[in-house]
């Protein structure tokens, strides 16, 4: 058995999310800088969740309805995902972004696991505030499910895009930064420009080969 970690914003998908949800209340833009600066590693993410979901004040499920229509999974996720089950992978998402959503998108019912931030909905509306089960801790959570399912480091493999996952490559034998900012690719194993995620499996089978 082997296990994968998966980013989720900017890595399985083509948004973030938290930039999308800004959107609605006309502060993508302002957002969106945040994010990717936090991604680059300028910021710490629990410096920033609470800064950026306060914007978010006042949304409903209806609008987090209707923005879960518009997220693009990358090309070709349904078949790595078949090709990771043929392969024996465990498979789980560890993400700053929002449980709240993530069910809202039926491809993310495949997985094994979700590790995600939760929105605070009362009475059908978003009262800006977050309750953050993924912030600076991301490796911590990938090195607890290791074992929990008894899986050691050497088969494990994680994909991501934001400084956050450079933890969880920590956690695993292959690191792969896909579409990633420069301190990301410089801590992965394998540094990936596509929006095709079947391009994940020649690095994968490769390093599967050489487990023996």
């Amino acid at each position: 058995m082997y296990l994968a970690f998966f980013d989720f914003d900017s890595t399985l998908i083509e948004q973030e999310i938290i930039d999308e949800l800004a959107a609605l209340k006309g502060r993508k833009e302002e957002i969106a800088a945040i994010t990717r600066e936090t991604m680059e590693g300028k910021h710490k993410f629990s410096e920033t969740i609470h800064l950026k979901t306060e914007v978010l004040e006042g949304l409903t499920l209806r609008d987090l309805e209707n923005v879960a229509s518009t997220i693009t999974f990358r090309q070709n996720f349904g078949p790595l995902m078949r090709w990771l089950k043929e392969k024996e992978f465990k498979t789980a998402v560890i993400t700053g972004s929002f449980d709240n959503m993530l069910s809202l998108l039926p491809q993310t019912s495949g997985f094994d696991f979700i590790y995600a931030n939760s929105l605070e909905v009362i009475d059908g509306s978003l009262t800006g505030k977050c309750v953050p089960r993924v912030a600076d801790n991301k490796g911590a959570i990938a090195e607890s499910l290791k074992k929990k399912l008894g899986i050691p480091t050497e088969r494990c493999v994680a994909v991501g895009d934001g400084s956050t996952d450079i933890p969880v490559f920590m956690q695993s034998s292959l690191s792969i930064a896909l579409n990633a900012k420069p301190i990301v690719r410089d801590a992965a194993s394998v540094a990936l420009d596509t929006n095709n995620l079947e391009d994940l499996i020649p690095p994968l089978e490769a390093w599967l080969c050489n487990r023996g």
